[in-house]
């Protein structure tokens, strides 16, 4: 069984950067912003680039037909196409359309993908005439704006267009029917302790509840909380903070506690809407998809911190313009709106003083408290061009070793440095003494 689960989970991140550019999915469209938020969209002039008539957007998510429907009615003399490229391979999906007669003239990307290209001119440096875009992301926190400059810290490349924290849905009557602390704050202070959140998931199990989806999903959550490497190129995820959270990925892997059902595919089989899952670790980006399959369930659901005392980022958007568009103009437009709404939206939520009314979706909760001190506490990390090979060799490794009972998590963890070491010498090296030239 354990060797099926691992290559079930292998055949989906196959399956997942196998599709190809016009590839159609059903995840989370943070077009659809609560006017909750007081947004006003600010003007914006159309016309049509006399060097073509096609505007391309290419996205990591499906953006709504809401947020469609008012691009192609403020460009409706450019033919407007809408690819969607699966968040496992969208770098090289990218990356492929430059051996193409054309690229995209418009990038909206997980934050993370912009270390592949941050020591590049493939992107518009937004900070420079006719953008000059920095009062755009002004009011972010200092934690959040260096994923979106040049390695060299010279450029701004991309425009935060939909803030999502790394969050944990719950249903508040599950637990608190289960006997578990079912208060936010309670439960998050429960949570930091892995032993608890492991008691926790086996106990519901038992009852026929799930708290994650992927067999040795704990792993996934080091990519919301921490880079590859530091400034210095120092390999960071071998160290005692991360020991506990890879022995529970074991642990669950080994206990086969997962749902092992895809969350972000929204059905009327949905493990939410059938009430077996109960608990969600993932980005704020993922409401959109728990306020359609869980309205069933509609009161029941609070947010919380992630589990084990992490914080960061999951499907935290950003949106670029490619230097070699041919509508950067149009391009602009669409981007400059978007970071508009969304930083009114952090605006309102930074300003302690600012009410927020708690959403009836979950209970009334008052979620803007929450939502402010998860910003605030995001960790500030350093995204290199070696990150995507390297985390390619992590998971090869990892899964290799994963069922090697006589392979400890701390001999497993060093294998992987190693590996990363040893295959990305070369390039490690080059990243580090570029960084080191950079002035402090």
């Amino acid at each position: 069984m354990r060797i099926l689960l691992v290559g079930l989970v292998v055949c989906i991140l196959i399956l997942l950067t196998a599709c190809g550019l016009e590839t159609e999915q059903n995840i989370p469209t943070p077009g659809q912003h609560s006017s909750e938020y007081n947004v006003t969209n600010p003007n914006t002039k159309v016309g049509v680039d006399e060097q073509g008539n096609q505007l391309w957007i290419m996205s990591f998510y499906d953006l709504g037909e809401q947020l469609r429907s008012r691009i192609n009615k403020q460009f409706s003399r450019l033919e407007i196409q809408y690819t969607v490229t699966p968040l496992f391979n969208g770098v090289e999906t990218f990356r492929q359309t430059y051996t193409t007669d054309r690229v995209p003239d418009l990038l909206i990307m997980d934050y993370s993908w912009l270390g592949s290209f941050n020591d590049t001119d493939t992107f518009e440096d937004l900070s420079k005439e006719p953008y000059q875009a920095e009062a755009l992301i002004s009011i972010y926190p200092n934690n959040m704006k260096q994923v979106l400059r040049s390695l060299d810290n010279q450029k701004l490349l991309a425009l935060p267009i939909y803030t999502s924290p790394a969050v944990t849905f719950y249903r508040y009557d599950i637990l608190k029917e289960a006997g578990f602390p079912a208060e936010p704050d309670k439960l998050a202070a429960f949570m930091e302790d892995s032993n608890n959140w492991l008691y926790m998931t086996q106990t519901l199990k038992e009852q026929g509840f799930y708290t994650h989806s992927w067999s040795e999903e704990p792993s996934f959550y080091l990519d919301y909380s921490m880079g590859m490497f530091d400034n210095n190129m120092t390999y960071l995820r071998n160290t005692k903070k991360v020991f506990p959270i890879m022995d529970l990925a074991r642990e669950t892997f080994k206990q086969e506690l997962a749902s092992n059902s895809n969350l972000f595919e929204p059905s009327v089989n949905h493990s939410i809407t059938l009430g077996n899952t109960v608990m969600v670790h993932t980005g704020l980006l993922f409401e959109n998809i728990l306020k359609e399959v869980g309205s069933n369930s509609a009161g029941n659901w609070r947010i919380t911190t992630m589990p084990f005392g992490m914080y960061g980022l999951s499907g935290h958007a950003v949106a670029a313009i490619s230097s070699t568009s041919k509508h950067k103009s149009e391009a602009w437009n669409v981007i400059e709106w978007m970071a508009e709404i969304d930083k009114n939206k952090i605006q309102q939520i930074l300003n302690e003083e600012a009410f927020i009314s708690g959403e009836d979706f979950y209970g009334g909760q008052h979620i803007a408290p929450l939502l402010r001190n998860l910003i605030e506490r995001s960790p500030e990390y350093q995204l290199t061009p070696v990150d995507e090979r390297a985390k390619n060799i992590w998971w090869r490794v990892w899964f290799e070793g994963i069922q090697d009972t006589n392979l400890s998590t701390e001999m497993l963890l060093s294998n992987i440095e190693r590996a990363i070491n040893n295959e990305l010498s070369d390039e490690i090296k080059i990243t580090r003494e570029f960084l080191q030239e950079i002035p402090k």
